[in-house]
């Protein structure tokens, strides 16, 4: 306890009248029981301290600093059920030893019963702390009450335990996932040689080739892709200001100029209906992406499964790589997986985007907005220009690749198994 006076009662008083400097969670503070007993808190000793004292240095490195990576490997972190390991102790220990944090535990998950806290006292919680004290006695602590009662103490050693935790979690992680590594690199190869990719490529080059003006078109829409077909609408506010306009005029004629025109069926109020050019939505076309993208899925797929690649190498030639290191591994190598399963899904698109009714709903669309020479029998669209007849013919179906793979990966990327638990 080096740094630290004990005070006694007079000098509490002082404290608390500002005579006395700040207080540090860390000394002995006795509390009564039921029974009127007093019964000491050892980890909880109230030390005030004098303020021309310095606060104590850099303590020393816990157990979860000294441990190697391949020990970390061996730890068990988490314990099913607290209550049954030894040494277990119901009341707090007479010692003034700082403990360690050694398991974490949730019995929700587990043996489903709460635990009992040894500072409150009754069986009151279900995630919590074993601490272990030097000689192997135990004691298991609530983490509210842990951070209640310790304050900044317990918060070093849970962040000592976690950091703990979470590097040998990414270690597990690494682990398994250059074990796996070599399978997934080999199927991300072969995935954009599917004929489904050559397929989408080879009909998206034929699209634009063989009706190049509506390509064009259906590029240049909304990202939405709605269509939209020009249509008459009409238009009450014209009208009303016409019908305005005669009020006005009525109103300025004389009696004689009124009679005249009452005589010749001209003063009654205009009518007909008044029109205005407008668009209505037509259709909205399904699977956009096909005629808007530029670059085709096979090519993006062959680029990330370069930089994968790139990316696992360097996960098997690190040295002693930081927590940090592993942790934005993880998050890039998951990005990479979300952006291999949208190129393939891409592949959906062509399919949407070539369904007969959608083809019709785009074909009705050209004929008015851009040739009427336009036509689809359900298989072929062709276009009549200056004699000559383009075609373009819905290609077959082709089915779809596996990349159950990718979910695969990830799953045996992502799950540590067995972490660290003990019965």
């Amino acid at each position: 306890m080096s740094g630290y006076q004990k005070l006694d009662d007079d000098d509490a008083v002082k404290h608390r009248s500002g005579q006395i400097g700040r207080t540090t969670i860390l000394g002995k503070n006795k509390k009564r029981s039921n029974s009127g007993h007093r019964w000491p808190i050892t980890l909880m000793e109230v030390q005030l301290l004098r303020p021309h004292q310095s606060a104590p240095g850099p303590t020393k490195v816990g157990r979860w600093g000294k441990l190697s990576d391949s020990e970390l490997l061996e730890v068990d972190f988490l314990s099913k059920d607290p209550s049954s390991l030894p040494n277990v102790l119901l009341e707090i220990p007479q010692t003034e030893a700082l403990p360690e944090v050694e398991f974490a535990y949730d019995t929700s998950q587990t043996i489903g019963v709460k635990v009992r806290c040894v500072h409150c006292r009754y069986e009151n919680h279900n995630r919590g702390f074993v601490l272990q004290f030097e000689n192997g006695d135990r004691v298991l602590v609530g983490g509210t009450c842990g951070k209640k009662r310790y304050g900044a103490d317990f918060q070093t050693l849970e962040r000592d335990f976690e950091a703990a935790r979470q590097r040998a979690s990414y270690l597990k992680r690494r682990n398994q996932t250059l074990a796996h590594a070599a399978t997934f690199r080999s199927a991300l190869e072969q995935l954009p040689l599917h004929p489904a990719f050559v397929s989408y490529k080879k009909t998206k080059r034929e699209f634009s080739r063989s009706v190049t003006a509506l390509a064009r078109a259906l590029h240049d829409l909304p990202s939405d892709g709605q269509l939209y077909l020009p249509t008459k609408v009409r238009d009450f506010e014209a009208e009303n200001r016409r019908y305005e306009r005669w009020e006005r005029q009525m109103g300025s004629l004389t009696k004689t100029e009124m009679a005249t025109l009452q005589r010749g069926g001209k003063h009654l109020p205009p009518r007909g209906h008044i029109f205005r050019d407008s668009e209505e939505p037509h259709w909205k076309v399904k699977g956009i992406d096909f005629f808007q993208s530029t670059h085709s899925p096979d090519g993006e797929l062959s680029s990330i499964s370069q930089r994968a690649g790139s990316a696992l190498a360097n996960l098997a030639q690190m040295q002693n790589p930081k927590t940090f290191e592993l942790r934005q591994f993880f998050q890039a190598m998951n990005d990479l997986l979300n952006v291999i399963e949208r190129q393939t899904l891409r592949l959906n698109e062509m399919s949407s985007a070539l369904e007969a009714a959608n083809v019709a709903k785009i074909v009705e669309w050209a004929q008015k907005r851009l040739d009427k020479s336009y036509s689809f029998d359900g298989l072929v669209i062709r276009h009549t220009s200056d004699g000559a007849v383009a075609e373009f013919r819905v290609p077959n179906t082709i089915g779809f690749p596996d990349y159950s793979f990718v979910s695969d990966f990830r799953d045996q990327m992502n799950e540590v198994r067995n972490d660290g638990v003990r019965s």
